[in-house]
């Protein structure tokens, strides 16, 4: 029996949460998800005066208009990144080497059970908050970068190796995967074209796959990497967001996603509630994943049941 074919077709990294994507051709598979160079995804975060993360799904503050913040990474200095938007009349460069001594405790989103998390970061220095505060208009907001020893565990009910495998300042997983199928599937029952990127994968794969059959994955192997799947992407109304213009278009994809594809079960100790569109990931090896991988589908686990209204 012939196996099926199925490949990497879009690679993308997020180093800012919440901020503008860098789709790449080739990445490097670490601990904490993918990283470009010295770069790695949602390294730094956005929070407000209160230290609560700052996202696109905050409508009613205009914070979806950071989908139009443009992000590339230094070609001389490869562990920093340089920042515009239009309208701002000036870049910023924000680098490693400016964040300061000063901890603090960020305060995450709320996760299905409504309980929010703690995550130690370290506040930059630079211009980089002044940069967002005067996009965003909003003087009460820091940057904060995730160092090394800032620890960060996945939730200890879906980790492969709880309270050890490690991730960056994601929603919850250090990479989250779509596929084709399931995306043309949403397309039809939304009536019109959606980009891959509204759904801000880190890898997408097409080929001979059924729509949702990527919330059955328990591992794949990517190239000669090996990731685990370990719980479906529940949605947000980050959904409706444009991520070339920023607009929020409404909330269509959302309601399509909660008539069609909910879930509303408990794993372990933690709920799982929402409207699903892709697989989180954590790597169990390291390595190179290049856009023409072949994806090999190693073993499966039972996928949700979606309730459909």
């Amino acid at each position: 029996m012939l196996e099926p074919c199925i490949e990497v077709v879009g690679l993308s990294i997020k180093p800012i949460k919440s901020c503008g994507i860098i789709d790449v051709q080739e990445a490097h598979v670490a601990d904490r998800g993918l990283m470009v160079g010295q770069v790695r995804d949602r390294q730094w975060m956005l929070v407000d005066k209160n230290n609560v993360h700052v996202t696109q799904r905050e409508l009613d503050k205009g914070r979806n208009k950071l989908a139009r913040v443009h992000i590339e990474i230094d070609t001389d200095f490869p562990d920093q990144i340089i920042v515009s938007a239009k309208g701002m009349g000036w870049n910023v460069i924000i680098s490693p080497s400016a964040v300061t001594d000063t901890a603090i405790t960020a305060f995450m989103h709320k996760d299905d059970d409504g309980v929010r998390e703690k995550v130690p970061v370290h506040v930059m220095g630079g211009s980089g908050a002044a940069w967002f505060q005067q996009y965003l208009g909003d003087d009460g907001l820091k940057l904060v970068y995730q160092k090394d020893e800032d620890v960060r565990y996945c939730n200890e009910n879906f980790a492969l190796h709880p309270f050890a495998n490690r991730m960056s300042l994601g929603d919850g997983y250090p990479a989250l995967l779509t596929t084709g199928p399931t995306l043309r599937q949403a397309e039809q029952g939304i009536g019109k074209p959606k980009p891959k990127n509204r759904f801000r994968e880190n890898i997408f794969i097409d080929g001979d796959l059924k729509p949702n059959e990527e919330n059955g994955f328990a591992f794949i192997q990517c190239g000669d990497v090996i990731l685990a799947g370990v719980k479906p992407c529940t949605r947000c109304p980050m959904t409706g967001v444009d991520q070339a213009t920023g607009e929020y278009e409404g909330s269509e994809v959302l309601k399509w996603l909660g008539h069609n594809k909910l879930v509303d079960y408990r794993h372990r100790n933690a709920r799982v509630h929402g409207a699903v569109f892709g697989e989180n990931l954590i790597p169990v090896t390291y390595g190179p994943i290049r856009v023409g991988d072949k994806v090999r589908v190693m073993s499966r686990k039972p996928a949700p049941e979606f309730i459909v209204k």
